[in-house]
């Protein structure tokens, strides 16, 4: 039952503080967007910048190479950054512009880099502005650092490609679902806290209860039986004197038995005579 509450009100504090930190971000974004998207081209969004309506459709827009695997734990396949430019200054061989890349588009709806560079074959590009909820990773970033050294990744526009922000109402919910969460871990916790005092009190008791009980048991002086003489007199009558008191009176002589064979044995007295 404590390990369970322990859990609970560790886990469940952290996991609601990263709702409401992601639900505030969700709703921030939300707030700027509109619910039906903006279409615009690319080079209007880099003009523009990542503030304002982050629900858009790009257009004029060409996939450059190379690219980037980001990964997750375990090293498994979360999805690729591919970077785009506008058409009228990406260079013919569809390397990086000479200004560095302005755009970065995160694809996951397929399972591999190919496939996401077709996703973005397509002359409309639906997707997020991404900036204030998902960015590349730590790896990832070193990755892109090391393949575009002349990008300055401070002003980039991240595209989360075939996601739409949030409502409003959703992301209240994702808030107030990890206040709950924190809430009730708390609570979880000052529970498991009461319930551990709890028992190591009634643990101390227990043991103090167990050393009383033992030390009276090592100190208890014995009670001894005390013989007097005049005990006797105050002894229920009817019970067989203790053995001890027999020993004390003298053995009684048994009378010898006569017998007939002895009478012949038996010395004879002088006859009387008369002048006696």
């Amino acid at each position: 039952m404590l390990r369970l509450l322990l859990t609970l009100g560790i886990g469940l504090p952290l996991f609601g503080s990263i709702f409401v930190w992601r639900g505030l971000e969700q709703r921030e974004v939300a707030r700027a967007s509109f619910q039906d998207p903006e279409t615009m081209s690319l080079s209007k969004l880099i003009a523009r910048g990542p503030e304002g309506n982050a629900n858009v459709i790009l257009t004029d827009f060409i996939a450059l190479k190379p690219h980037v695997v980001e990964r997750g734990k375990r090293g498994v396949y979360s999805g690729t950054w591919i970077p785009i430019a506008p058409k009228d200054v990406a260079p013919p061989d569809g390397g990086p512009p000479p200004g560095g890349v302005k755009v970065f588009v995160y694809s996951d709806k397929v399972r591999n880099p190919e496939g996401a560079y077709q996703r973005l074959s397509n002359p409309q590009l639906p997707g997020m502005v991404s900036n204030k909820t998902m960015t590349p990773n730590g790896d990832a970033t070193d990755e892109l650092k090391e393949k575009y050294p002349q990008t300055d990744f401070s002003s980039c526009i991240f595209i989360y490609e075939g996601h739409e922000p949030i409502s409003e109402g959703t992301a209240a919910l994702v808030i107030y679902g990890g206040i709950a969460a924190v809430v009730i871990g708390i609570g979880a916790l000052g529970l498991c806290l009461f319930l551990w005092r709890k028992s190591a009190a009634e643990d101390v008791r227990r043991k103090k209860q167990r050393d009383e009980e033992d030390d009276g048991e090592d100190y208890r002086p014995r009670k001894r039986r005390k013989v007097a003489d005049d005990d006797d007199d105050d002894r229920p009558h009817g019970k067989r004197r203790p053995a001890d008191d027999e020993d004390d009176e003298p053995p009684r002589m048994r009378r010898p038995v006569s017998r007939e064979d002895d009478e012949d044995d038996r010395p004879r007295g002088r006859p009387r005579r008369d002048d006696d």
